[in-house]
Order: structure tokens, then C-alpha cells, then sequence
């Protein structure tokens, strides 16, 4: 969720990935410490945190861009409602539930955002595209027996998230967590 608050901010223009930070990395909640997944050590700007998944700085970014405009940028990355598809999906619009928490439990993650493997597939699909989550479609085009393949229009439109500039940017950051942050573990790195 990190990707997607640091995205919020940054198209908010409340957040640089060069804002120092010179707290700690880790945070409380409910009495459990999290700490960065990648050390703190050198970390000193919100850039470098997010390449360490370090939570503290999320948590008070969240809070910056607020409650409001918080919600709004969750939307925007459809992690408030079901995905429109052309199959039944079930889910709640959580848009009320979570319009009710604290947003500094949702810049860390921790808040009770329930989101589904589909949505935050579109929420990698907004990274490779541009900041545009493409429509949801398991067709592109039907036949009828003896017929002409006809397309299959998807039953919604692209909506963008981020602008393709934080796009970029974030991307250059996952690539850094990946090659030698939080993320290098799982590519058989050593992390920080």
C-alpha cells in the first residue's frame, strides 16, 4: 500500500520523494512494532524509505494528504468498490467503512482496507500503463457458429490514478527496493 499512498501524495503535491525524514522508520500498532523491512540505516528522505518499506513516513503522509483527499485517491485506485467486470464479484463498497478510520492506520497499512489480488493487480496494471488501470475484460471478441468474430467492448473505460510523471517515479523506487532495499530478498539479494 505503500506504492499507492507515496502515489497520492506525490499527485496530491503534498510529498517529494527528497522530503527529509529524520524520525524513525518503524511504527506502533496495537502494541506490535513494525519496523522497515529493509533497515533504516541511511535512510534519510521519503524516497529512501519507501525503498526500505520503512512505515513511520507513511504513516504521517497519510495524514498530510488527509482524510479527504486520502479517500479520493483510494477511488481513484478502485480499492474502494468491487472491480466492474462482466462476472458476478463479490465484495463490499467499503468507501463508508473506511471514510470512518484514521488515515494514519491506512498509511501503514494497517487499517481495515480489504482488497482483493484482482484489484491490486490493477493497482500494478496503473504502474505499467501509465497511471491508467485499464478495463476489466475476459473477451476481446465472440463468434457466433458460421460467423464473423465481432469485438467485445469491455463493460467499463480506463481511469487514471497518478499522473504518468509519479508513475516513473514510483517506478524507479520499486526498482531500487528491488535491487538493493526491502524487495532485493526476494530476488535472492541481500537487502539493505
Amino acid at each position: 500500500l505503500q506504492s499507492v499512498i507515496l502515489g497520492i501524495g506525490l499527485n496530491r503535491g503534498v510529498a517529494s520523494t527528497e522530503d527529509e525524514w529524520n524520525g524513525p522508520g518503524a511504527v506502533e500498532v496495537d502494541g506490535v512494532l513494525l519496523p522497515c523491512a529493509g533497515g533504516q540505516q541511511g535512510v534519510t528522505t521519503l524516497g529512501e524509505a519507501y525503498v526500505s518499506a520503512c512505515p513511520a513516513p507513511f504513516r504521517l503522509l497519510a495524514e498530510r494528504i488527509g482524510q479527504e483527499a486520502l479517500l479520493a485517491g483510494l477511488a481513484d485506485f478502485g480499492l474502494l468498490s468491487p472491480p466492474t467486470f462482466a462476472l458476478p464479484t463479490a465484495g463490499a463498497d467499503v468507501a463508508a467503512a473506511v471514510a470512518q478510520q484514521n488515515p494514519s492506520a491506512l498509511g501503514t497499512g494497517q487499517g481495515s482496507l480489504p482488497v482483493s489480488p484482482l484489484q491490486m493487480a490493477l493497482v500494478a496494471a496503473a504502474s505499467a500503463d501509465n497511471g491508467r488501470i485499464p478495463p476489466l475484460h475476459i473477451v476481446a471478441a465472440e463468434r457466433a457458429p458460421g460467423g464473423q468474430w465481432q469485438p467485445v467492448d469491455p463493460d467499463s473505460s480506463p481511469r487514471g490514478t497518478i499522473s504518468p510523471g509519479h508513475v516513473d517515479l514510483l517506478s524507479e523506487l520499486m526498482q531500487a527496493a528491488a535491487d538493493e532495499g526491502a524487495a532485493a530478498a526476494a530476488g535472492g539479494g541481500q537487502g539493505r
